[in-house]
């Protein structure tokens, strides 16, 4: 799936091309004292850099790529321009033609001679830092934006964030844009720290916070917003306030739009980003004359790295598989440089309480994704608190297409539960955000998985139960009994085939330490009938709740701390179908359940 959005001109708007023109002083320069003849010259070289910038922009517009794509419908209004999402559209951006990287690299050259002429004219250097980044001369803006001399130290700064993330340097990106937002009076800082055009109409109360109450929300959104946190410095809140710059630049300049500079622009520009590129056609709408559509794109691999604002300092409202990089229709994208995401991670997570810590097993599956032949995979597991705050992370590099890590994160250290309890308690009512990652950064592509999850085991009568770890094929008759050696064969994905050989793990906590009698039940059952199986089941002609596979046994627990339990399950030959693997374990005072769901590519 692509992530594809375009906008064009509301249909009932007319394209008219923007005609650059000079100034006409009204009085001779001669004539004028020493100061007026400083600021007329001031604006006789300004009115020459603006000139030169709509003279360019005239010829990208004149080579930019034909489309006979019609627009179906608008999914979205935004003052002047329809926007809507096709993830069908086969439209990638061209490489420039020769006659636009020549017009280009003449206005660089003219805007550099008249930078020497004004080294103080804002508009004229943030023009310079803006084509050199998009001519790719990355090192050249970011030493221009390093030398500017514009008696404006904020905005100095903001192009300074403004090349070194161009440049991928978003550590030093950051570092720069919080010198610019210090630099700011409060109002200014106010409104580039703005969220709400971000968020929308569901934006969880943002709104009636002060500027200065916002403070820790958005440190807590953006660090959610975070495309990857394997990459140093977080990109998107990087290119949130690039957004920025590019909007400063834009009042008084032509663009490929071809329409003057307004609030809807500056809106589509911050929720979505620069275009990646524009094609044009032209269309009769009503038999008279011809008018020139324009069609801004976003880049193919754009996705949704924003979070949903309810979610922030809530993990628990963000479920496994409920954070969709590349939805229908996102309010936002960005497409970081670094990587093309994947829309989703196979994957395996399991807890395992130890006293005053949990040990977090992760593995994840890249076999059924288009992942490239990479031969090294960067890959993290990261454990945060409710504000972002960052607990615990097990990183690694691994090769071909499966990958396990281990951490542990200690719960001394999490705010206790009302009315007390054990660090696990704590945990429990304190859910975490869990973020697995993987990176190819040599075929810049990457995929993750993050959602929220309580950290206590499961409950009752003085015992706990883990998570059940579903692991592959062991080659023996039985399994090795210690969690560190079984980590390596944990599955990356629940999904098996029919007569597969599986094997499972999972650990019994005794806090009172008494000898008791268990009973350990293991079983599989079909979860996805159809519609005529049920109708039978519930007119009483079929069975219901078949069990596929069950295992029942008793043991005497001997009242350790921890015991671990190791089986192995074979297979039968089984239905396609979804299954439900449980596991339940039963003693006096109560029961516990831990279960999976496991896809199984069964026999026809």
């Amino acid at each position: 799936m692509r992530a594809t959005r375009r906008i064009v001109p509301c249909l009932l708007m007319a394209v008219v091309p923007l005609l650059g023109g000079r100034r006409v002083e009204g009085q001779h320069a001669a004539s004028r004292p020493a100061d007026r003849l400083a600021a007329a010259d001031s604006q006789q070289i300004g009115s020459r850099a603006r000139d030169a910038q709509r003279a360019f922009e005239r010829t990208r517009r004149k080579y930019l790529p034909r489309s006979d794509r019609a627009v179906e419908r608008c999914h979205e209004t935004v003052g002047r321009f329809c926007v809507w999402h096709d993830p069908d559209d086969p439209w990638t951006p061209p490489p420039d033609p020769p006659e636009v990287i020549q017009a280009r690299d003449r206005l660089l050259a003219d805007l550099a001679d008249l930078g020497r002429l004004a080294p103080d004219d804002r508009w004229l250097h943030g023009q310079r830092v803006r084509y050199l980044v998009e001519a790719g001369r990355l090192a050249e803006a970011t030493e221009l934006a390093s030398t500017c001399r514009v008696p404006d130290p904020a905005w100095c700064q903001a192009l300074l964030g403004f090349a070194r993330h161009a440049a991928g340097d978003d550590v030093g990106s950051e570092a720069a844009f919080e010198r610019a937002l210090a630099a700011l009076e409060d109002e200014e800082r106010c409104r580039w720290q703005d969220l709400e055009v971000l968020l929308g109409g569901d934006d969880a109360g943002y709104e009636r916070l002060s500027c200065a109450e916002r403070a820790d929300w958005e440190a807590s959104f953006w660090r959610l917003a975070d495309p990857l946190y394997l990459v140093p410095g977080n990109s998107r809140r990087a290119e949130h306030f690039s957004r920025h710059v590019m909007s400063a630049l834009q009042p008084g300049a032509a663009s490929g739009y071809d329409v003057r500079w307004g609030r809807d622009l500056r809106e589509l520009l911050l929720r979505y980003g620069w275009p990646a590129g524009w094609s044009r056609k032209w269309r009769r709408p009503f038999g008279i004359r011809r008018e020139l559509v324009i069609t801004a794109h976003d880049a193919p691999d754009a996705r949704q790295f924003l979070p949903r604002p309810d979610w922030v300092g809530r993990p628990d409202r963000a479920s496994r598989g409920g954070w969709r990089l590349n939805p229908d229709r996102p309010r936002t994208l960005y497409a970081p440089r670094y990587a093309a995401f994947s829309d989703s991670l196979e994957h395996q997570i399991a807890r395992f309480p130890r006293g005053d810590s949990v040990v977090l097993v992760a593995a994840y599956d890249l076999s059924r994704d288009t992942t490239p032949d990479c031969k090294s995979l960067e890959h993290g597991l990261f454990v945060e608190d409710s504000r972002g705050d960052e607990r615990a992370r097990a990183l690694g590099w691994g090769h071909g297409e499966h990958g396990a890590l281990r951490t542990a994160l200690g719960a001394r250290g999490l705010a206790k539960a009302a009315g007390g309890g054990s660090p696990a308690d704590s945990a429990a009512a304190d859910p975490h955000w869990i973020s697995l990652e993987v990176l190819c950064a040599t075929h810049r592509w990457a995929a993750r998985s993050r959602y929220g999850v309580g950290l206590a085991a499961y409950e009752s009568d003085g015992l706990s139960l883990s998570d059940l770890l579903v692991l592959g094929d062991p080659g023996g008759p039985e399994p090795p009994a210690k969690l560190a050696e079984l980590i390596p064969l944990a599955l990356g994905t629940l999904r098996a085939r029919a007569g597969e050989r599986l094997a499972l793990y999972w650990e019994l906590y005794d806090r009172v330490g008494v000898v008791r009698e268990v009973d350990v039940t293991v079983t599989l059952t079909r979860t996805d009938k159809g519609f005529f199986q049920k109708a039978a089941e519930w007119a009483g002609f079929a069975r219901t709740g078949e069990e596929a596979v069950g295992l029942q046994w008793r043991e005497r627990s001997d009242g350790s701390a921890i015991s671990s339990r190791a089986v192995v399950l074979d297979l039968p030959a089984l239905p396609d179908g979804t299954y439900r693997l449980s596991l339940r374990v039963s003693a006096a005072g109560g029961r516990l359940e831990s279960h999976r769901t496991l896809r199984i590519d069964g026999v026809d």
